[in-house]
């Protein structure tokens, strides 16, 4: 909203002031009119971290070449800050795709791939780390479930003829 002073003398409220610095003039008036000024500067600061808030678990399935991307506003469940929310950044707790080490420091994304899916449970657990625009940021941890929905394709060979023995 507005930057507006609210109170009676001698105290006001100024309320909605922007982060950074902002001039403030005082003027004081008697009761014949006349009045002086005098100035001063105020620094809002945010030091308040946002809330993370995860999605529960989050279904991707992969793509034809096995592997899958997710990006971390996928994660995010209406996280909120008392300014304004900057970024989301995300990683796995672990992987076991070859050749995404990467995964495992927070940027805007992680992948998945066939060595996700296993028999005892296709579940990758991932942290969302939600800033906001002052640098603070929170975070969240939630599971993705990985699936494989692609049917496997086969090439069947030429008919061949095949006599005992063969």
């Amino acid at each position: 909203g507005d930057t507006r002073v609210t109170g009676t003398f001698p105290n006001f409220t100024i309320v909605n002031l922007p982060l950074g610095r902002t001039w403030i003039r005082y003027t004081v008036t008697d009761e014949c009119g006349n009045s002086t000024d005098c100035f001063t500067e105020v620094d809002v600061v945010d030091r308040t971290p946002p809330t993370a808030i995860c999605e529960g678990t989050t279904v991707i399935s992969l793509e034809d070449s096995g592997w899958a991307e997710l990006y971390a506003e996928s994660l995010d469940d209406h996280s909120n800050d008392n300014c304004e929310l900057g970024r989301f950044e995300v990683r796995r707790k672990t992987t076991t795709c070859p050749g995404y080490a990467s995964d495992l420091t927070f940027g805007p994304k992680v992948n998945f791939c066939c060595a996700d899916i296993t028999p005892t449970g296709s579940t990758v657990t991932v942290i969302l780390r939600v800033y906001d625009k002052a640098g603070n940021f929170n975070e969240c941890e939630t599971t993705v479930k990985v699936q494989n929905k692609r049917k496997p394709v086969i090439t069947c060979p030429t008919n061949k003829t095949l006599t005992c023995g063969d």
